[in-house]
This record gives C-alpha cells, structure tokens and sequence, in this order.
C-alpha cells in the first residue's frame, strides 16, 4: 500500500497494488493514481477543522461522518 498526504500531511489518499509478487518493479509515483482494476484507491476528505468526515472506499462507498461544535463525534 502507498500513502499520499494532502498539503499538511495527512493521509489524503492510500493506494493498494495489491500483492507484493512483482514490488521490486513497483515505481511510486508522486501523484496520487486514477482507481483502477489493478489499482484500489481510497480517498479521505477533511473538514475545515482537519477532521476526516468523509472516505470514500475502493468500491466507491462514501461514509461520512459529523461532529458537533465541541468536537464531539455524532451518530
């Protein structure tokens, strides 16, 4: 799996390749890649606060999530 960090250096976008069979031939590359067949990309977005409110899956299911002015985690 490769990470790729957003502008302050949280995990914005994680890439698997899936088995590490041929990793010697693996070349990162410095951006983020396109979701492939070969290539699970998952994405996670933060909120002005630099809370993760939402990630989006290798399969495209979105999951949100919402915190209250506190900081507190809601249902």
């Amino acid at each position: 799996m490769t990470l790729y960090p957003d502008g302050v250096g949280r995990v914005a976008t994680t890439a698997d390749y899936g088995t590490a069979d041929n990793a010697d031939s693996l070349t990162r590359p410095s951006t983020a890649p396109s979701p492939s067949d070969t290539v699970l990309v998952s994405v996670t977005h933060y909120n002005d606060r630099g809370e993760a409110f939402e990630t989006i899956d290798p399969a495209g299911q979105v999951t949100r999530q919402r915190w209250d002015d506190a900081g507190r985690k809601r249902g």
